[in-house]
């Protein structure tokens, strides 16, 4: 039996089960949120703040009768006053265009329900997505949908309780010392050879070497600052164009300086007083976008002789190599231009692993036992 006003109930079960209203739905029947709990006290005490919240949310008046199209509209128009990336921009307006609109765009924004989101999510797994891709789509919308429920335009957020696919830890796919040095004798012979080397040897994004000018490289010291990126990206028009755009690097720490090994400063003063081009990397008289950098190296790769490999994956082997080195991960997630030496730790933990328990079966030289002996 509930408690006289509380909508608190004893369950079959032995719980307690406390109902609250948390809004309507399209078709005005209320839509109940549930806690539980042990004791009468405990759901009491979960449900009392829920109460209140709901009916402060309940007197507010929704402003907004559009649909999702239209309140996504409204969004993007306020991302572009922001002043963000062309390249966020553009990877934002294909979400939107390619995920969202077409399944949600009709429905009306106050209609959305958990169960709705829920679905959608469910399509994306179920449409061959990967789970990284699903959840970037649904964190666009959920980012949508929270600032409808800040501006007014929501009552609930029917994002909460959405189960989102598990993210598959990446695989990290390096070269071996044998194929690196196969590879490295084949940029070498090449002429277009030198992205190779510098991914290889400083780490880079491939759209951090398009982008390099020689004003960016200090040969004296030895040092190449790392400040701008290319990118191509879809033309915001919908005509389905493409277009390459210069930007500031992944992120804050992005923005970096890389100390050059001596054999590297060598190769870039002899490629040097061969240029005649602004950009360390050129095509057609200019700078070579990641792309023919891309095909060029697949090219090379072919060259030498070893499996196909993408272009990232000489990052990776430079980081690898890195380690094998014993570099500290402090200093290893600067070079790399990682945000934070959580991310370049989650990446390459296994490989850690591997220098750690060789690290630790140097602790044997200094055993008791190893020491009788």
């Amino acid at each position: 039996m509930a408690r006289k006003g509380e909508n608190i109930y004893k369950r079959k079960d032995n719980r307690w089960e406390g109902r609250y209203i948390k809004g309507r739905r399209p078709n005005s029947r209320i839509l109940y949120g549930y806690v539980y709990g042990r004791t009468y006290g405990e759901v009491r005490a979960k449900l009392l703040p829920l109460k209140y919240m709901y009916r402060e949310i309940s007197s507010r008046s929704v402003g907004f009768d559009g649909t999702v199209t239209d309140w996504a509209a409204c969004c993007m128009e306020e991302i572009v006053r922001s002043d963000i990336k062309q390249s966020t921009y553009a990877y934002y307006n294909g979400i939107l265009q390619n995920h969202i609109l077409p399944c949600l765009g009709g429905r009306k924004l106050g209609s959305l329900t958990g169960k709705d989101i829920q679905s959608f999510v469910d399509h994306l797994s179920g449409s061959g997505l990967g789970p990284g891709t699903v959840h970037g789509v649904f964190g666009l919308l959920n980012r949508f949908l929270n600032k409808a429920v800040k501006k007014g335009a929501l009552l609930v957020d029917p994002c909460g309780d959405v189960s989102l696919p598990k993210k598959a830890k990446p695989e990290i796919n390096a070269l071996t010392a044998a194929e690196q040095k196969k590879l490295e004798q084949a940029a070498l012979e090449d002429q277009h050879g030198i992205p190779v080397i510098l991914a290889l040897y400083t780490g880079m994004r491939i759209g951090e070497i398009s982008a390099l000018k020689w004003e960016d490289v200090d040969l004296e010291a030895g040092i190449i600052h790392v400040r701008r990126t290319a990118q191509r990206i879809a033309c915001p028009n919908g005509n389905r164009k493409t277009k390459v755009v210069f930007g500031t690097p992944k992120s804050e720490r992005s923005d970096r300086l890389i100390p050059l090994p001596d054999q590297i400063r060598a190769i870039l003063s002899d490629a040097k007083e061969q240029s005649g081009n602004e950009y360390i990397i050129s095509g057609r008289g200019s700078f070579a976008e990641p792309r023919v950098i891309r095909h060029r190296y697949y090219r090379i790769l072919k060259k030498a002789g070893i499996r196909h490999i993408h272009f990232h994956a000489l990052r990776h082997t430079f980081a690898t190599r890195c380690m094998e080195l014993h570099f500290d991960v402090t200093t290893l997630s600067r070079l790399l231009g990682h945000s934070s030496v959580k991310m370049t730790l989650d990446i390459y933990t296994d490989s850690l692993l591997e220098h750690k328990i060789l690290s630790m079966h140097m602790l044997d030289k200094l055993f008791v036992m190893s020491a009788a002996v």
